[in-house]
């Protein structure tokens, strides 16, 4: 087999576990010529400890031409990103790879909806586990604020607007109602309350987070609430059934 590298520099980057690369391939051989996979080390030039991975060359190059080929790097998901090195042999030749592993975030949330029956006014509290697969360490906070948001509370809204309306009355009247009627039903902002066993999650681990928070009082026997928040760049929903308080309305508020 007779082959040479082009001189272009050998460049790959990704985020892990898949690094992307090109290499320009002479075939000066009599026979079609395909490089296959090797094993290497990747050399940390940020000074940590080396890397193996799985260099995959694509394709092939016919007799007497030349062609750009498809490099692909696998590596471990967890991989820090930073700067590696490699070699790769190409026609009895030693060729220096470069390769830029990017940051790859991926925490999950589980569950990522929190359903609670509870009444207005009780506190509630759960768990969440939290699970870093990507590989960058995340930040945990300790608290949210979130509004709770009536299910269908808009069009809740219009119906019980449109209940009291005339004939012949005028559109103003008619929104001036709907704004009353969001206004006197909207629940007021709730904070809620995190606890993680550490301050971050490192990269392959979990930990649990406990939540808690307050429900406001002026939540509605009867109803749906929903409200969202974003923990370590992943949303999580919290559902809230009302089944009461000393202070529930069965309809709404006067």
């Amino acid at each position: 087999m007779s082959a040479r590298a082009g001189e272009a520099p050998l460049l790959l980057a990704g985020r892990p576990p898949l690094l992307f690369g090109m290499l320009e391939v002479a075939n000066d051989g009599e026979k079609r010529l395909a490089l296959g996979r090797r094993s290497v080390s990747l050399r940390n030039a940020q000074g940590g400890p080396a890397v193996a991975a799985r260099v995959h060359f694509l394709g092939g190059v016919r007799p007497h031409e030349s062609a750009r080929l498809p490099v692909h790097v696998v590596v471990d998901s967890g991989t820090p990103p930073g700067t590696y090195t490699t070699d790769v042999e190409v026609g009895g030749v030693s060729r220096l790879v470069e390769l830029r592993v990017l940051e790859r975030a991926g925490v999950t949330v589980t569950p990522g909806l929190v359903q609670f029956t509870a009444a207005a006014g009780e506190e509630i509290a759960t768990e969440l586990l939290i699970s870093n697969h990507g590989n960058v360490r995340h930040a945990l906070g300790r608290r949210a604020v979130v509004f709770f948001e009536e299910s269908h509370w808009v069009g809740r809204a219009l119906v019980f607007a449109l209940r009291e309306a005339d004939a012949d009355e005028g559109a103003q009247r008619y929104l001036d109602r709907v704004v009353h009627e969001l206004v006197t039903t909207m629940a007021p902002t709730t904070t809620l309350h995190l606890e993680p066993g550490a301050d971050h999650v490192e990269p392959g681990e979990q930990t649990l987070v406990r939540l808690s928070a307050t429900l406001p009082a002026e939540l509605i026997k009867g109803r749906t609430y929903l409200a969202s928040f974003t923990y370590a760049g992943t949303d999580v929903c919290i559902e809230i059934v009302v089944n009461g308080a000393a202070n529930s309305h069965k309809r709404r508020p006067a």
